[in-house]
Protein backbone atom coordinates (compact mmCIF):
# COMPACT_ATOMS: atom_id res chain seq x y z
CA UNK A 1 0.00 0.00 0.00
CA UNK A 2 0.87 3.63 -0.29
CA UNK A 3 1.87 5.72 2.68
CA UNK A 4 1.53 9.46 3.19
CA UNK A 5 2.23 12.00 5.86
CA UNK A 6 -0.87 13.71 7.32
CA UNK A 7 -2.27 16.41 5.02
CA UNK A 8 -0.49 19.71 5.66
CA UNK A 9 -2.83 22.73 5.79
CA UNK A 10 -1.38 26.22 5.61
CA UNK A 11 -3.91 28.94 6.39
CA UNK A 12 -4.11 31.66 9.00
CA UNK A 13 -6.49 31.16 11.96
CA UNK A 14 -8.73 33.90 10.53
CA UNK A 15 -9.00 32.10 7.21
CA UNK A 16 -9.65 28.76 8.89
CA UNK A 17 -12.66 30.33 10.64
CA UNK A 18 -13.99 31.87 7.41
CA UNK A 19 -13.63 28.82 5.16
CA UNK A 20 -15.98 26.14 6.42
CA UNK A 21 -14.76 22.62 5.55
CA UNK A 22 -18.05 21.82 3.80
CA UNK A 23 -17.40 24.68 1.36
CA UNK A 24 -14.18 23.24 0.01
CA UNK A 25 -14.64 19.57 0.80
CA UNK A 26 -16.09 18.49 -2.57
CA UNK A 27 -13.05 19.91 -4.39
CA UNK A 28 -10.58 18.16 -2.23
CA UNK A 29 -12.19 14.79 -1.85
CA UNK A 30 -11.71 14.46 -5.59
CA UNK A 31 -8.18 15.89 -5.61
CA UNK A 32 -7.04 13.82 -2.63
CA UNK A 33 -8.49 10.70 -4.26
CA UNK A 34 -6.62 11.46 -7.50
CA UNK A 35 -3.36 12.08 -5.65
CA UNK A 36 -3.62 8.87 -3.68
CA UNK A 37 -4.85 6.77 -6.57
CA UNK A 38 -2.69 8.11 -9.38
CA UNK A 39 -0.03 10.49 -8.06
CA UNK A 40 1.61 9.17 -4.92
CA UNK A 41 3.79 6.20 -5.65
CA UNK A 42 4.19 3.08 -3.52
CA UNK A 43 7.14 3.19 -1.08
CA UNK A 44 9.41 1.03 -3.24
CA UNK A 45 8.90 3.25 -6.30
CA UNK A 46 9.45 6.38 -4.21
CA UNK A 47 12.71 5.03 -2.82
CA UNK A 48 13.87 4.07 -6.33
CA UNK A 49 13.34 7.75 -7.30
CA UNK A 50 15.23 8.97 -4.19
CA UNK A 51 12.03 10.34 -2.67
CA UNK A 52 10.97 10.03 0.97
CA UNK A 53 9.28 6.74 1.83
CA UNK A 54 5.96 8.51 2.48
CA UNK A 55 4.19 10.81 0.07
CA UNK A 56 3.12 14.33 0.92
CA UNK A 57 -0.11 16.23 0.24
CA UNK A 58 -0.64 19.90 1.09
CA UNK A 59 -3.31 22.56 1.05
CA UNK A 60 -2.82 26.33 1.19
CA UNK A 61 -5.68 28.81 1.50
CA UNK A 62 -5.38 32.57 1.22
CA UNK A 63 -7.92 35.36 0.87
CA UNK A 64 -8.13 38.93 -0.25
CA UNK A 65 -11.20 41.17 -0.35
CA UNK A 66 -11.81 40.05 -3.94
CA UNK A 67 -10.86 36.40 -4.08
CA UNK A 68 -10.05 33.18 -2.31
CA UNK A 69 -7.06 31.18 -3.54
CA UNK A 70 -6.75 27.50 -2.77
CA UNK A 71 -3.63 25.54 -3.70
CA UNK A 72 -3.51 21.78 -3.42
CA UNK A 73 -0.47 19.70 -4.28
CA UNK A 74 1.30 16.40 -3.94
CA UNK A 75 4.85 15.15 -4.40
CA UNK A 76 3.84 12.19 -6.55
CA UNK A 77 4.58 11.28 -10.14
CA UNK A 78 2.77 14.22 -11.75
CA UNK A 79 0.09 14.22 -14.43
CA UNK A 80 0.50 13.18 -18.05
CA UNK A 81 -0.83 16.50 -19.36
CA UNK A 82 -1.01 15.41 -22.99
CA UNK A 83 -3.18 12.41 -22.10
CA UNK A 84 -5.36 14.51 -19.79
CA UNK A 85 -5.90 17.13 -22.51
CA UNK A 86 -6.83 14.47 -25.06
CA UNK A 87 -9.29 12.77 -22.72
CA UNK A 88 -10.53 15.95 -21.06
CA UNK A 89 -12.20 17.09 -24.25
CA UNK A 90 -14.16 13.86 -24.60
CA UNK A 91 -17.84 13.75 -23.66
CA UNK A 92 -18.24 12.84 -20.00
CA UNK A 93 -20.21 9.62 -19.46
CA UNK A 94 -21.94 10.91 -16.34
CA UNK A 95 -24.10 7.82 -16.06
CA UNK A 96 -20.98 5.78 -15.30
CA UNK A 97 -19.73 7.08 -11.93
CA UNK A 98 -16.92 4.50 -11.76
CA UNK A 99 -15.47 5.93 -14.97
CA UNK A 100 -15.44 9.43 -13.48
CA UNK A 101 -13.21 8.19 -10.66
CA UNK A 102 -11.04 5.91 -12.79
CA UNK A 103 -8.20 8.27 -13.65
CA UNK A 104 -9.09 9.14 -17.23
CA UNK A 105 -8.53 12.87 -16.69
CA UNK A 106 -12.24 13.61 -16.86
CA UNK A 107 -12.56 14.36 -13.15
CA UNK A 108 -10.12 17.26 -13.47
CA UNK A 109 -11.96 18.44 -16.57
CA UNK A 110 -15.27 18.36 -14.66
CA UNK A 111 -13.70 20.22 -11.74
CA UNK A 112 -12.41 22.93 -14.09
CA UNK A 113 -15.84 23.28 -15.70
CA UNK A 114 -17.56 23.60 -12.30
CA UNK A 115 -15.12 26.22 -11.05
CA UNK A 116 -15.33 28.19 -14.32
CA UNK A 117 -19.11 28.16 -14.25
CA UNK A 118 -18.95 30.00 -10.90
CA UNK A 119 -16.52 32.67 -12.09
CA UNK A 120 -13.38 30.96 -10.88
CA UNK A 121 -10.11 30.02 -12.53
CA UNK A 122 -8.12 26.80 -12.33
CA UNK A 123 -4.44 26.34 -13.14
CA UNK A 124 -2.61 23.02 -13.14
CA UNK A 125 1.10 22.55 -12.73
CA UNK A 126 2.81 19.22 -12.99
CA UNK A 127 6.44 18.16 -13.10
CA UNK A 128 7.02 14.57 -14.20
CA UNK A 129 8.08 12.38 -11.26
CA UNK A 130 8.02 15.36 -8.87
CA UNK A 131 4.39 16.20 -8.30
CA UNK A 132 1.16 17.94 -9.15
CA UNK A 133 -0.28 21.27 -8.06
CA UNK A 134 -3.65 22.89 -8.70
CA UNK A 135 -4.43 26.54 -8.03
CA UNK A 136 -8.10 27.48 -7.69
CA UNK A 137 -9.07 31.14 -7.60
CA UNK A 138 -12.67 31.94 -6.68
CA UNK A 139 -14.40 35.30 -6.31
CA UNK A 140 -15.24 35.86 -2.63
CA UNK A 141 -18.95 35.82 -3.48
CA UNK A 142 -18.60 32.29 -4.89
CA UNK A 143 -16.79 30.35 -2.15
CA UNK A 144 -19.08 27.33 -2.14
CA UNK A 145 -19.17 25.32 -5.34
CA UNK A 146 -20.54 21.82 -5.43
CA UNK A 147 -18.64 19.41 -7.67
CA UNK A 148 -20.77 16.74 -9.34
Amino acid sequence: GKEIYPLTVNASPVIKKQVAPKQILPFFIHLIHNSLEHGIECPAMRQAKNKPFKGRLWLEVSMTAEQQTIIFGDDGQGVDSQRTKELGHSPCPSENKDFLWSGKGLGLYDLTQQISSHGGKVQFSSTPFQGFKIIIEMPQSQKAVKVA
